[in-house]
């Protein structure tokens, strides 16, 4: 038996139907033989590196629209050319949003709901308000310099590696991460 054909057999010997055996050995003598290839020796490391997403969030909307279906009429296709038949349409009838925000005093958890005529239009509308909302009160509530008790500070002086990376720090180059919102 030829190596390079094993798999052929192996996966030819499974099937009793005369159909699907002789379609899998087509498809399987038109391709190359599969082979692993094992990342080289130091490069086989997985490393995290999207490290801005280990915080939370402060503040998440979550939304969903409701629809009706409505039937539609088409024409005949042509059966000669390639076509796709509408049969229905779906119009928006409703949204409901939730607010989620960690800091209240920026900006209140809160849920919406429309109904109505233009939803997607009053959808826009709401999200473009809660984000100037949260944007202006973000810039008026904003803390430039960390607020640190006694015991954060002493930690903040022993540390040797970045809380959220794990790597150690170079000389010189530490600095305060805080949250711009709390100061913490």
């Amino acid at each position: 038996m030829d190596i390079n054909n094993l798999h052929v057999e192996i996966v030819y010997k499974d099937f009793k139907e005369k159909k699907h055996s002789k379609n899998t050995k087509k498809i399987c003598y038109d391709y190359e033989p599969c082979r692993t290839i094992m990342p080289e020796p130091g490069k086989n490391i997985l490393e995290f590196n999207n490290h801005h997403f280990k915080n939370r969030l402060p503040f998440v909307i979550y939304c969903d629209f409701e629809a009706c279906y409505i039937p539609m009429q088409s024409c005949t296709p042509d059966p000669d050319k390639s076509y796709t038949k509408p049969i229905s349409k779906q119009e928006i009838n409703s949204y409901g949003m939730y607010v989620h925000s960690d800091y209240p005093e920026i900006y209140k958890s809160e849920y919406f709901h429309y109904d109505g005529d233009d939803v997607v239009k009053k959808y826009v509308e709401k999200i473009m308000s809660i984000f100037k909302k949260i944007t202006y009160n973000i810039k008026q509530n904003k803390k430039d310099k960390p607020i640190l008790n006694k015991y954060e500070e002493d930690a903040f002086q022993e540390g040797t590696e970045c809380y959220i990376c794990g790597k150690e720090f170079e000389e010189n180059n530490k600095v305060r991460e805080h949250d711009h919102l709390s100061g913490k």
